[in-house]
């Protein structure tokens, strides 16, 4: 009998696995404009990820401020942020207040992995969500760069609390004055945390993302189908 209290006490103490938890996060917009193309594109990325095995997916709408939509019929948890402004002209600075938003009102744990997707890009392939979810507790971002430094935002994976730690030390009025790029910003973020030493990033050489820049909100009047 004292041997086996010991035993259950033993096991009490044993620390619980903290691995991360894969979040998957599509980002959307629902603008009147292209409306009709554009939700084809969503529903697509939706139909896509279902068929890879990816149900439990969360939805930051940046556009709309309330629902219901269509996105509701696809996904069980859609955020209708409030944080975005129409006025503005710098898009990612949209993006990226509407993001924070959202991680919050998910209440995601800091640890969580986010995968953030722009929704209305076509995945050619899983290996990007199976390379994240695979290695989740080994690194703190998984993202593609360009000769710049700067982040491919369209997909990339941060963990929830350097996601939010970015996000409210961007300096929002210098985007929008000086028109600096949100692509910019994730990547001197990087550049910093490691710079520090303490930041784990794995840089990806292929997304496997198609985007169809027709019917884009942040370049009105873009063309052509860009491969990452």
């Amino acid at each position: 009998m004292r041997v086996l209290i010991i035993l259950c006490i033993a096991l009490v103490l044993i620390p619980i696995n903290s691995a991360s938890r894969l979040r998957i996060v599509l980002g959307t917009a629902l603008t009147t404009a292209h409306f009709e193309f554009r939700k084809q594109q969503y529903i697509d990325m939706f139909a896509r990820l279902k068929n890879y095995g990816y149900e439990n997916i969360y939805v930051v709408e940046g556009f709309r401020k309330e629902g219901p939509s269509f996105l509701d019929e696809y996904a069980s948890h859609v955020f209708y942020a409030q944080t975005s402004n129409p006025a503005l002209k710098n898009q990612g600075v949209n993006e990226a207040r509407t993001q924070l938003e959202g991680t919050y009102h998910f209440m995601f744990d800091p640890e969580d992995m986010i995968l953030k997707l722009t929704g209305r890009y076509h995945l050619l392939s899983d290996d990007l969500l199976r390379f994240v979810e695979q290695n989740a507790d080994n690194f703190d971002a998984f993202v593609k760069i360009n000769e710049n430094g700067d982040v491919h935002t369209l997909g990339f994976a941060m963990r929830c609390k350097y996601f939010r730690e970015m996000y409210e030390q961007m300096n929002y009025i210098a985007m929008e004055k000086n028109r600096i790029n949100l692509e910019t910003e994730v990547g001197n973020y990087i550049k910093r945390k490691l710079h520090d030493g303490s930041f784990r990033v794995f840089y990806i050489t292929k997304l496997n993302i198609m985007a169809n820049l027709f019917g884009s909100s942040a370049a009105p009047g873009a063309q052509g189908i860009v491969y990452y």
